[in-house]
């Protein structure tokens, strides 16, 4: 089977409304039916809770079906009207995205976990990968360089308080000067037959994955 049945047979799209409203949430609109918006007033109390990228936001929310649980932003509900669905089972993920090639080197290990560090043609740090074994780190040591591609963006507080667990914090090349870091999360791939492996997964700077010389492409992920 070619690269092209496995991109159309059987295919579907996956919808997903995450982020309608919890990208919405500074922003005046009405509420979803079921929902009630709030202003929200930082606390002394909230300072000291992790609030990662809902820090700054300006309201929170009710819902009518569990009225003392509060939300940073709705969600979508099931109604009783719903009508279930059953897809059959898919053998690969499929996903139009960006890659391009980097630099890899100075491999290391911490807890257990290899890590090693991105880099672009100038020698510029931009990122880290994790990967999965000791072996794939020597692999890629080796190699010197891989290609990675794109999945979703992130973003966190600029604090080891806040965000413990992200692997940057341990490297002196992480941007430090600004409130948020902002990132792509991507996955180093390798190819056979016409499909994608992930062979691991790490965060690039946003700033410098923009920069980068990157190519759109159809990814199937086996």
């Amino acid at each position: 089977m070619s690269t092209t049945d496995l991109a159309t047979k059987g295919s579907r799209l996956i919808k997903s409304r995450y982020s309608l409203h919890r990208d919405a949430n500074h922003v005046d609109q009405p509420s979803p039916p079921g929902w009630t918006r709030h202003n929200y007033h930082g606390s002394e109390s909230d300072r000291k809770t992790y609030l990662g990228a809902f820090r700054n936001r300006r309201y929170f929310y009710f819902h009518e079906s569990n009225p003392g649980a509060k939300f940073w932003y709705p969600i979508e509900t099931c109604q009783p009207s719903t009508e279930l669905v059953n897809y059959p089972p898919a053998m690969y993920l499929l996903a139009v995205t960006e890659r391009t090639k980097l630099f890899a080197r100075n491999l290391s290990v911490n807890k257990s976990q290899y890590r090693i560090s991105l880099y672009d043609g100038a020698g510029a740090w931009l990122g880290v990968l994790r990967l999965h074994n000791e072996s794939d780190g020597l692999l890629l040591k080796s190699a010197g360089v891989c290609e990675v591609a794109a999945v979703s963006l992130g973003e966190a507080d600029n604090s080891r308080e806040e965000e413990p667990g992200l692997d940057e914090w341990d490297f002196e090349e992480r941007p430090k000067s600004r409130l948020l870091y902002e990132f792509y999360n991507v996955l180093w791939i390798d190819w056979a037959g016409g499909l994608a492996r992930r062979r691991g997964v790490g965060r690039i700077m946003k700033t410098a994955w923009e920069r980068q010389k990157r190519e759109l492409f159809t990814m199937i992920l086996a």
